[in-house]
């Protein structure tokens, strides 16, 4: 796998290249012509006259409060009701209101518009969506994280989304558009900035300007960083070159950075050396806007010529005010002009008026006969001002009810999981890494140097490997420990997970050697989850995942990255080195099975809860003590839950997705079939081939001429059952000591054990080989189910490989594929805790059957039987069934050619089958949707499980139970059809799910006027 960029990605950033050197060309030709810099004055259309009027009949703290944008606290009643007092009382021009629902939001806002003397601003903080101001909502990704997404179809969606939630929650004041940089000093990394280029970032501010100006929307651009005091400095120009397309379109306000204002040089300049420095170098007329944290004093920022104070402390900017003023350092004029420039922008985010009424007719107080001037502009006695009846619409509630169906609708959790999925950027990949290989052979050791849990990440990773967690909490001092491959048995892999941390070269100069070292002994990967600088410490030999944000989704999505279970989309939105240069990312295609909601596969989640209720009714019922049920639609696991505990007792272990039941006859395609195949392939077994080509048979046995394909078929003539029904009568098993079969101790030749305390005399494996090879074959054989055709073709393996039948398919399938839930006699690898029981044999092996098979032909043969045996969790199955679907290739492994599957899918044999497969046929108890396609191939065990892969839906569908538990004589999963049903809720749920946003619009006030009122 090699880096490259996309060729849509190299024409977009030659394109920006190109605008850029126009660009600078243009600044140019401007600096040389020293003419004047033509710009759209901001709040064109206002009122100024009507603004002036309103001024003058402001008290002194009304203006002050016309400065102020109150980030004010509406945790409780009494917070709550000084935000109304003081508006009511016009001692704040603006509210930036959080942490509160949508519903509270908008019921506030609405009083305290109706309450004001003058129109409030409404502001949000928010760069991508309102989501994040609002509790009770998904969270949104932050700017970086969606600057990591290639699209600019999805970045001008996004743009239309957020003009539409500001219009629904009534929002009239954005810290929008952002010109925020990153800042190397932090330790902290600010994802609040969006790309790090020059060009994308004058096109997507522009752009997100224009958007908020057409709907009368202040724009705050945030946030001017830095100064520069060198006159015709070109750096300067330079960092203000993002400005000036704003600026010169008439961008109302501008945001300063309050660490640019906190410097020493800035402190000694004169008053309004801020304003004056916009003015100069870019006429900008807009509103300067500053934020104040808590307890900071607003006096430098005041000095410096701000506007606008968003500020947590109100009171805090009246006491500082009155202080400059009695100090000189403050005039009435400066404050009129600033409460001018903030009146202007109110005046124009409605339309060019103040919403104010101001009568020519006010009523004398004493005589209450109307009162004549000569007219307004008359030089008399200033009108009183009166502010125009609000009364509350009488739709608020529906239109509140609609703007909290629009934020809580579920299709925003979907989408707002893939904006973080796809912000995951793989980026650099050189000594081709990922996705990674040999899952069963390698030790992969997991280093966290974190304080936090990786749940998520943990969860995902185990569904592809065994790992082992090496924990390192960070200490204050921020030291790491030295990254160092713990004794390994196989080739080590470390996965590094580094979580908020900046790295120094010098101070963890130790760490970032430990880790370039590791990467010469053995495959290293970096999840870097925080600043992306990072990256630029490591050599090209570790692969780097970078995560700007952790939370689920993030979390989730790179684990199952590093193995190919989903495609690696995102780019870097900034330049870190030479080598990772901005857009720069590695692109991977899925290669495994992958993990994630319904959605994804068009399914509304809800629409699968059908599953739950038939499992958990069944299990009401007693069909079955537990099950589990995995569902894989377009390459992705969205459906994989267990259900019920290991036996009907309310106090029995619950059932989970790693444990292992026995899937019975699903052995035949899951373990026969499959290595059957593989011989094919290799040209050691023929289909067309006879059993006595492979075996030693007798010379005069009929079973001889069975061909391979009449076995796989169940079309050999031979008898259903395996002639072993005098072996498990319960009456030839001892209740102690031994007898001529059994034995209640491994003892000499007795060493088959079939259950605990219970042994089988392995001389009669010959025994079952003749009376096998003596059976009578029908001469004209029609279809019947056979676990004999099965047995035979387990011998063949075995003999044609030269090799143990389960260690065959263990290597040549399990293994590759990575698969370390399935397993012949489990009880080998796996503790009885992890393996789910099976039935209360009380004929035959008297005891509770766990771990062991539950077919008898098969627990006297070992344990490995063709027909039976194999036990798995519904995961490991899926993959098994997945690589069949993608024909054959899985992890980037090509098992099977394509014509191989296809050949033994179909069922264009004698019969109804395919080879080895079974296909939707009529029958009484179908365990597959009516729905199914034709094409679809499968299999069923009489535990009461069943496997089933519809090509034309790309659905895999896998259901464990264990229904024979406590008695084989329960046949309930048959007359109550739940495998069958389960599968029809999927097919059912296709296309339930649409993938697009709510829209919501505007609903027009309907206003109930109250009799006598108006003003």
């Amino acid at each position: 796998m090699k880096i490259h960029f996309a060729l849509s990605m190299l024409s977009k950033t030659l394109i920006r290249l190109i605008g850029l050197a126009l660009f600078l060309s243009a600044l140019s030709c401007q600096r040389a012509k020293r003419g004047p810099v033509e710009v759209v004055m901001p709040f064109s259309g206002a009122d100024t006259s009507q603004v002036d009027m309103v001024i003058a009949n402001l008290s002194f703290e009304q203006k002050i409060g016309q400065l102020i944008v109150w980030d004010a606290p509406m945790s409780d009643s009494v917070s709550r009701a000084a935000v109304f007092e003081k508006t009511d009382d016009g001692m704040v021009g603006g509210l930036l209101l959080r942490n509160m629902t949508v519903a509270d939001y908008l019921y506030a806002t609405d009083s305290l518009k109706r309450s004001a003397h003058l129109p409030l601003f409404l502001a949000t903080d928010q760069k991508v969506a309102l989501h994040n101001q609002f509790i009770g909502l998904q969270h949104f990704p932050s700017p970086v994280s969606t600057a990591s997404i290639d699209s600019t179809e999805l970045h001008a969606f996004l743009e239309k989304k957020y003009i539409e939630q500001c219009k629904v929650m009534g929002i009239n004041l954005s810290l929008n558009p952002t010109f925020r940089r990153l800042d190397d000093a932090l330790q902290v990394f600010d994802n609040q900035v969006f790309e790090q280029n020059d060009s994308a970032l004058t096109w997507r501010t522009s752009r997100m300007f224009q958007a908020l100006n057409d709907q009368r929307i202040l724009a705050i651009g945030d946030a001017f960083q830095s100064f520069n005091f060198t006159e015709n400095d070109s750096i300067r120009q330079l960092e203000m070159a993002s400005l000036l397309a704003p600026v010169k379109a008439g961008l109302p306000g501008l945001l300063m950075d309050g660490s640019a204002l906190e410097t020493d040089t800035v402190k000694k300049l004169p008053p309004g050396y801020a304003k004056n420095y916009f003015n100069r170098y870019l006429k900008f007329k807009g509103l300067m806007a500053v934020e104040l944290g808590k307890d900071e004093s607003p006096e430098t920022k005041l000095l410096a010529g701000a506007d606008l104070l968003i500020t947590p402390d109100a009171a805090a900017v009246f006491r500082t005010v009155n202080k400059l003023m009695d100090a000189g350092k403050l005039t009435e004029l400066d404050l009129n002009e600033r409460v001018r420039r903030v009146l202007l922008a109110k005046a124009w985010v409605g339309g060019g008026k103040l919403p104010i009424k101001f009568s020519n007719h006010p009523h004398d107080s004493v005589t209450h006969k109307p009162v004549r001037f000569v007219s307004i502009g008359a030089k008399r006695e200033v009108p009183q001002m009166f502010p125009i009846f609000r009364p509350r619409p009488t739709n608020l509630d529906a239109k509140v009810d609609r703007a909290v169906c629009y934020f809580e609708d579920p299709r925003w959790d979907y989408f707002i999981g893939q904006l973080f999925e796809n912000s995951v950027v793989l980026a650099r990949d050189q000594s081709e890494i990922l996705p990674l290989q040999e899952l069963y052979d390698t030790d992969f050791q997991v280093f966290k140097y974190s304080k936090n849990s990786f749940k998520d990440f943990s969860l995902m990773f185990s569904k592809y490997a065994n790992y082992r967690i090496v924990g390192h909490s960070v200490p204050v001092s921020g030291e790491l420990k030295s990254l160092r491959f713990e004794m390994a048995k196989h080739q080590p892999a470390a996965i590094l997970l580094l979580d908020s941390i900046e790295l120094r070269p010098g101070f963890h100069k130790q760490f970032i050697e430990s880790v370039n070292i590791a990467a010469t002994q053995g495959k290293v990967v970096l999840v870097n989850f925080g600043h992306p600088k990072n990256l630029h410490y490591f050599n090209n030999s570790v692969a780097c995942v970078q995560v700007f944000e952790r939370n689920k989704f993030t979390e989730s999505f790179a684990a199952q990255l590093l193995f190919g279970g989903v495609s690696s989309e995102g780019s870097l939105p900034l330049s870190i080195n030479e080598s990772l240069g901005f857009g720069m990312s590695v692109h991977q295609k899925p290669v495994r099975l992958g993990f994630a909601s319904a959605e994804e596969a068009g399914i509304a989640s809800e629409r699968l809860v059908g599953i739950n209720a038939i499992a958990e009714s069944a299990i009401d019922h007693g069909v079955f003590p537990g099950c589990q049920v995995a569902v894989a639609k377009d390459g992705q696991v969205i459906f994989s839950k267990s259900f019920g505990n290991f036996t009907y007792s309310k106090t029995a272990q619950p059932v989970g997705n790693e444990h292992l039941y026995d899937i019975a006859s699903v052995t035949k395609v899951a373990a026969t079939t499959l290595a059957v195949m593989t011989l094919v392939e290799k040209g050691k077994l023929n289909l067309d081939g006879r059993v006595s080509d492979y075996l030693s048979v007798p010379s005069n046995s009929a079973v001889g001429y069975i061909k391979i394909k009449e076995l796989l078929l169940h079309q050999s003539g031979l008898q259903a059952q395996m002639p072993l029904s005098k072996f498990f009568s319960g009456k030839n098993v001892p209740a102690k000591g031994c007898n001529d079969y059994f034995c209640r101790k491994r003892k000499g030749s007795y060493s088959i054990k079939v259950a605990d305390g219970l042994y089988f005399k392995s001389s009669f494996r010959d025994t079952v080989a003749k009376r096998v090879f003596n059976l009578a074959v029908n001469p004209k054989p029609r279809f019947r189910y056979s676990d004999v055709n099965f047995y035979l073709l387990k011998r063949i393996v075995e003999v044609v490989a030269n090799t143990p039948f389960d260690q065959y398919v263990f290597e040549h399938v399990y293994r590759p594929l990575g698969l370390r839930n399935i397993s012949f006699n489990p009880l080998y690898s796996f503790p009885k805790s992890q393996i789910v029981p099976t039935e209360q044999d009380n004929y035959w092996r008297k005891t509770l059957v766990q771990g062991y098979v539950h077919d008898p032909s098969v627990a006297l043969m070992g344990g490995v039987g063709g027909s039976a045996g194999l036990f798995s969790n519904a995961e490991d199955l899926a993959v098994i069934f997945h690589m069949l679907l993608q024909g054959g290739i899985y992890g980037g492994v090509q098992y099977f050619e394509q014509k191989t599957v296809d050949d033994f899918v179909d069922n264009k044999y004698a019969n109804h089958r395919g080879l080895g497969f079974d296909k939707p046929t009529k029958r009484r108890y179908p365990t597959y949707s009516p729905h199914a396609s034709a094409k679809s191939f499968g299999h069923t065990g009489f535990t009461g499980t069943c496997v089933w892969v519809d090509p034309d839906q790309r659905l895999v569908y896998v259901f464990l139970s264990n229904r024979v538990n406590p008695s084989s004589r329960n046949g309930k999963i048959f007359t109550e059809s739940i495998r069958s049903r389960i599968h029809e809720v999927v097919y059912s749920a296709f296309g339930s799910f649409q993938n697009s946003l709510p829209e919501l619009q505007e609903v027009e006030e309907e206003i109930e006027v109250e009799e006598g009122a108006g003003g």
